[in-house]
This record gives C-alpha cells, structure tokens and sequence, in this order.
C-alpha cells in the first residue's frame, strides 16, 4: 500500500486513494485499507482543491474501517484527522488520537496530528513537546522539523527556531519546506533572507512556490528581483485549476509595487470580470492553505464594500483556529488598508498583537501596504510597544 505523501500534491493522494480501493476490492473485509482511504480522503480535501467531495467520501470510508475494526489504530488515526480536517473539532480528534496512542505510543502520525491539534487550539507548549517527541522518534523525518521551525517562528522565539531550522538541516536528507524558512525570516522583519530561501530548493516547482517567491520579491522593493519572478514563472505554473489567478493576482501586486498602478488596475479589473462570471469564483474558498483568499482581490481594487463582504462571510464561516489566525488576520489589515479603511485595518494588528505579541510588528516593517503609515499614530504606537517587548525579551 502507498503512503499519502501531503506534499506531493493531488496526485500522490489520489493515487493513495485508487491504491486503497484496489486493495478493498481484493479483500472487502480489509479494515486498515478502509482507514486508510480515509485518511487520503480527508487530506484531499484539507490539502487540495482536487475535484469530488472528499470530506463525504472519507466519512464513508471512515464508517467501513469503523464497522471492520473501530478500535484499531488506524481506524483511530483516521477518526483523528477526519473531525480535525474535516471539521477542526477538537475533542473528538484529541480522544481518537489518545486513545491511538496508548495503543500505539510511538505511531507518528497519531503524534503528529494531536500536536497540530494542540496548535490549532492554542495549546503551544503541548504542541512543541509533541513535535519533539515526533522528531525524536524519528530524526530524519523532515515534516517534523519543518514544524517544529514553523510553531516556533509563529510564537516569535526566533532564536530557537534559527536553532531549530539548522538542527534540521543537519539531519534531514530533504531539503526542509523552504516557506517554512520564508516565513521564519518574514516574521523577523527580513526580507531579504525570506526571499532568497524560496530559491534554495531546486526541483520542488509549482504555483504555490512560485506565488511566494512573488510574494516575498515585493517584500524587497528590488525591481529586478520582482521582475525575475514574474518573467521566469512558468506557465504551467500560472493557473492551477483550482487557483486560476494565481499569477495574475501576484502580477497585479507587484506592478502596484513598482509603481505601475494604472496597468496593475487594469489587469485587477480583468481579474474581477472573470471572478464574477465564474461559477466557482474561489474553488479554494477559506481553506488555510489556499492560494488567494476572497478578500485579496477586493483589497487590492481598493473595493470596500467586496472588503467588508468577504470578511463577514469568513466570520460565519469561522471556527476557533489559533494558528490560521497568523495569515488571515493580516491579510484582513493588508485589505482594509487598500480600500482606505485605516483604523478597521489597524484593529486587525491590534488583534493579533493581543492574541500573539508584540513581536508581529516586525513582518509588518517589510510590508508594503504599510509603507506611507509609518509616521501614523498607531503604526509608531506598534513599534512602541514592540521595542518595550523587546527589551524585556
């Protein structure tokens, strides 16, 4: 049987799926090979935009391995990621994982999920020691040592994640996720070294890696550097089924930080003509892991009443996320900003420095959508409060 690899993208996971069911018609009673097309099911529809209802699908997979054999330790695990993927219900995920671990203490992936469980539901003490334990289990599994470097750089002990990212280095024979180091350095206010990370790891192509290369180039202001990335992106690359804007929306971000603002609101106006003819505007929808959001086009045209309209939307959508909180909350201010509502956009700051620290002034020091608030009240009011942080910390 195959493994789900998650970052290998749809493929890998769909064939997972089509590996399991080969295996069902072989042996119906196989209760493991159930469990564990549910659990490729439910990361197709937390990691991908792959067409069909993979969260249905993996709840009737879920309940074979359950009829077969509910209390084995994949049936268990499977359960685990089902209520947690599927539907970031806490509880229900932590018993599952729990009891898969007092039958199993060692099984990884039980480990893995109840700490990114813990992470979600803001317990981040527990989830670090659970992602060491993981590491240390296994010292050459690169996915454990990518997270650890990602919940230490979203708690802002950098130092320990600059710690972190070289012990990783040292001992996996994969590269670790260079968005991961992107996003370390992000955090820290460089844009410079976020920026470069996202080249550091060759032969790993595709449009997510690309959209952050963009993402990062603007952080720079480096003209060249911005136009590198959009003249090399490979097409192949610009518009994956289930984000066709993909490179247009960074296209239009980018102009807009060069200086090229009629012909980034041209390109932006395209956008929104096929965004409102579409069917299926945002097939991602507010998946964490999607590549645009509802509220970035509306942002950038500088559109108000679309800003406040998808933030309403994704406030009746919510559920208690403490770690999704890190990317949307300044996506919200980055948008309110645009469309020329300041102060809404700074009580967004305001929020995640409450719910975090001090310290996410910095990756707002590198963001160009903050670039003529500098002298604002609130904006210095921020650098304020993070210098005092800093000096007790």
């Amino acid at each position: 049987l195959k493994s789900v690899q998650y970052f290998a993208g749809d493929s890998a996971m769909l064939d997972a799926v089509a590996s399991f069911e080969k295996a069902i018609e072989l042996d119906p009673g196989f209760a493991e090979a159930y469990a564990g097309k549910a659990y490729a099911e439910i990361a197709l529809y937390w990691y991908t935009a792959a067409g069909g209802d993979w969260l249905a699908a993996a709840g009737e997979s879920l309940q074979r391995a359950q009829e077969l054999a509910p209390d084995s330790v994949e049936t268990l695990v499977a359960r685990g990621y089902y209520h947690y993927w599927g539907y970031l219900d806490y509880p229900p995920a932590d018993a599952a994982f729990d009891r898969a671990l007092e039958l199993s203490p060692n099984h990884l992936l039980a480990i893995a999920g109840k700490a990114f469980v813990a992470r979600r539901d803001r317990r981040f003490d527990e989830a670090l020691t659970l992602l060491e334990m993981g590491r240390r289990l296994d010292p050459l599994n690169v996915d454990m040592h990518s997270s650890i470097v990602e919940t230490l750089s979203g708690l802002g002990r950098f130092e320990e994640a600059v710690a972190a990212l070289e012990r990783a280095y040292g001992a996996s024979e994969y590269p670790i996720d260079s968005s991961v180091v992107s996003l370390m350095w992000e955090f820290q206010g460089d844009a410079e070294r976020a920026s470069q990370a996202m080249w550091e790891v060759p032969g790993r192509e595709s449009a997510v890696i690309w959209q952050y290369r963009s993402y990062y180039a603007t952080r720079t202001r480096d003209a060249d550097s911005i136009r590198r990335v959009l003249d090399e992106w490979p097409v192949e690359h610009r518009s994956p089924e289930h984000a066709p804007e993909t490179y247009n929306l960074a296209r239009a971000e980018a102009l807009r930080v060069l200086g090229e603002n009629d012909a980034a609101r041209e390109l932006l106006l395209g956008i929104k003509a096929r965004i409102d003819a579409s069917a299926d505007p945002y097939p991602e929808g507010w998946q964490s892991n999607a590549i645009y959001l509802p509220i970035e086009l509306p942002g950038l045209l500088g559109d108000l009443d679309g800003v406040r309209a998808a933030i309403a939307d994704f406030e009746a959508r919510d559920r208690p996320d403490a770690w999704r909180e890190l990317i949307f909350l300044p996506r919200f201010a980055r948008a309110l900003i645009r469309a020329g509502e300041v102060e809404a956009g700074f009580d967004y700051v305001d929020e995640l420095v409450r719910r975090r620290a001090p310290w996410v002034y910095l990756q707002f020091t590198i963001d160009p959508t903050f670039d003529d608030l500098r002298d604002h009240p609130r904006y210095r009011a921020l650098a304020s409060s993070y210098e005092e942080w800093a000096a007790r910390n």
